[in-house]
């Protein structure tokens, strides 16, 4: 008859076998106890930097300002300096640290010299937001019309232009153990649109590009995410054309580019430390059903 004690000893230890293999052990030693929750907004990316491409767009501007005022250095690129410099003196206004860089994103050698100069002017890149990019709605046409040169400019402005961005900020993100990358995506890459199918093929290998990249550039500590936005208010419209846009989506209003820029914020806030390789769309639920005004 075996001893109480000895059974009692057999029990336990089968118990801990049982919870190592099957990874109890593993699942109690590792939760955090007591559990506790810390929030932080205001001043929360304070040791931060980041980079904007097409900061001088609404969205563009949107973003910079939003993180300039959470704390972040903010380097605006663009290709026109007058448009740059306003939306760095906007943020200097508020408070913010910011400065712009002269870029073509479409030149690796710039995107390669803005990477360099945002390093040695603010010592580390947090941040790479891949903002910039665009259709050509005054030249859209029937896929049997169009002109290679759209074509092209079309792929290499949302497409190629944003895989030499990821290229330059990864360089520097594996050199410092982290960092985050945020791409743009377009609901007409979800679902696609007639007469515009090169923009959607681009907008589309984008939200590819990003899922991609994230499984590679996991393992260095970096999040690579795609915001994707639907119809979005630039500057004034008129009563009409707000009226119709507002029928195109579910919640009946237009959206603005502060709501891009929120997305993105959270995305780069260490609340979403754990999302990589996603796709968000910001559309108020357009892309559930496209509806027509």
């Amino acid at each position: 008859m075996i001893d109480f004690n000895v059974k009692k000893l057999m029990k336990e230890t089968l118990r801990k076998v049982f919870r190592f293999v099957f990874g109890q052990k593993v699942y109690r030693d590792r939760v955090t106890r007591p559990y506790v929750v810390s929030l932080q907004t205001q001043g929360r990316f304070a040791d931060r930097v980041a980079v904007i491409t097409g900061g001088a767009g609404a969205i563009g501007r949107a973003t910079a300002c939003r993180l300039a005022l959470e704390g972040a250095a903010v380097v605006v690129c663009g290709r026109h300096a007058d448009t740059l410099q306003a939306v760095v003196d906007e943020m200097v206004q508020n408070g913010g640290r910011a400065s712009l860089f002269i870029c073509d994103i479409m030149n690796e050698a710039e995107v390669e010299a803005l990477v360099d100069y945002t390093v040695k002017t603010y010592g580390r890149l947090d941040f790479f937001c891949n903002v910039a990019g665009g259709g050509a709605r005054s030249e859209a046409q029937e896929i049997d019309k169009q002109k290679q040169s759209v074509f092209d400019a079309i792929i290499n402005t949302n497409l190629t232009a944003t895989l030499v961005c990821c290229k330059h900020a990864a360089r520097q993100m594996k050199k410092q153990g982290g960092g985050k990358i945020i791409n743009t995506g377009s609901t007409v890459g979800v679902r696609g649109l007639a007469r515009y199918t090169e923009y959607a093929t681009a907008k589309a290998a984008v939200m590819a590009l990003t899922e991609s990249l994230a499984m590679e550039l996991g393992e260095h500590g970096i999040t690579v995410n795609c915001v994707t936005p639907g119809i979005v208010q630039r500057g004034y419209i008129s009563d009409d054309d707000r009226q119709c846009i507002e029928k195109t989506n579910w919640l009946h209003r237009c959206c603005t580019p502060e709501n891009i820029a929120s997305m993105t914020a959270f995305l780069l806030s260490d609340e979403a430390n754990f999302i990589t390789g996603q796709n968000f769309i910001v559309d108020g639920g357009r892309s559930l059903g496209m509806k027509g005004c």
